[in-house]
């Protein structure tokens, strides 16, 4: 067991700093001040998260760092991200329970990734990322988010919520199953699959904004055989947006209370 309690000034309960092939295996880590556990940086191979149970980090619970070719695989991540634990927090910037962060050819596999104050499984501005069999729940306005992710794929994951809020009164809390965007300073999402998938009860199944940036929009992706039921807002749904290219088949949407389906 790692805790940080009440470490001022220290950074995060694990950290690879810069080593390659290394396996962590079967830690609890608590507490710590920033994320629970940050992966390589300057591209370091082979790192292995494997079993480990993350909670109440202030910020990420596993935090990518530039790190090539990392599995992060049956972990337990929750109540992380406890800078925004009243969840008030309505204009974005906050952590999450998982994020490989500029990193590629990621694998995150059978995690469960629940309660968080922010994210459930944030993909930002990272590329060939895998996020397969996981379970994602209860987290703060997303269960699973591509932040200017690209040649992605989400594949046989179960999101959902367990709590009732009436629809009029939704805010972030209750989190949509997927969302997509490019929150950087340039357009970089693009190429990702999302097939297989459930949702139950999230605000929306898969939802696109946009941010502001130039030339952002759906590109390439392919959204399929996924299945999202009881939506309280929307099952699909993309703002305006350079949208092209993009197949959508053989989904299932259905409504608990909302008119706007799709």
């Amino acid at each position: 067991i790692l805790d940080d309690t009440p470490a001022a000034g220290s950074w995060q309960g694990f950290s690879f700093e810069t080593y390659a092939y290394i396996t962590l295996d079967g830690f609890v880590i608590r507490h710590s001040p920033y994320a629970g556990i940050t992966l390589p940086s300057g591209g370091a191979l082979g790192t292995r998260v494997f079993n480990c149970e993350v909670k109440f980090s202030w910020k990420h619970g596993i935090l990518g760092n530039g790190s090539i070719g990392a599995l992060i695989q049956g972990n337990n991540v929750h109540d992380c991200v406890t800078e925004n634990w009243e969840r008030l927090n309505t204009s974005g910037g906050w952590a999450s329970g998982i994020n490989p962060l500029l990193s590629s050819a990621i694998t995150i596999v059978n995690n469960v990734s629940h309660n968080n104050n922010g994210e459930g499984i944030c993909l930002t501005r990272s590329g060939g990322v895998q996020v397969l069999q996981n379970t994602v729940y209860d987290n703060w306005g997303v269960n699973i988010y591509f932040d200017g992710a690209s040649y992605s794929l989400a594949d046989s994951n179960l999101l959902y919520v367990t709590f009732n809020e009436p629809v009029t009164s939704i805010t972030a809390n209750t989190p949509r199953a997927f969302v997509m965007a490019d929150e950087q300073v340039s357009a970089m999402l693009g190429s990702v699959t999302i097939t297989n998938n459930v949702g139950i009860r999230c605000a929306a199944g898969v939802f696109f904004f946009d941010m502001g940036i130039p030339g952002t929009g759906v590109k390439n992706w392919r959204i399929s055989n996924n299945t999202f039921v009881d939506c309280r807002r929307q099952g699909l749904w993309f703002v305006s947006g350079a949208h092209s290219n993009t197949e959508i088949k053989n989904n299932v949407f259905t409504a608990q209370d909302s008119p706007n389906l799709l």
